[in-house]
């Protein structure tokens, strides 16, 4: 996820919520899909991805190679 600063996160979506169709390239959160591109607008907050916390937090876990520094863990709010 890149932030409006140009950074890029680890994004961390609801569980159980969202579902990555990887043919089509669409992410779907609560039933509305975003495109890969796409400004993504929620309520949430942003997390140091070093601590083991926020490791423990995620349900599928990515290659330690694609985690960035930063997460930013997502709420239940979209726009």
């Amino acid at each position: 996820i890149e932030s409006s600063d140009g950074m890029f996160s680890t994004p961390i979506l609801p569980e159980g919520v969202t579902y990555w169709d990887k043919g089509k390239g669409i992410v779907y959160i609560y039933d509305r899909g975003f495109l890969i591109g796409n400004i993504i607008r929620s309520n949430g907050i942003a997390l140091d991805s070093q601590f083991q916390k926020v490791q423990d937090i995620f349900i599928s876990k990515a290659k330690p190679s694609c985690l960035k520094r930063s997460s930013i863990l997502f709420g239940t709010k979209f726009d």
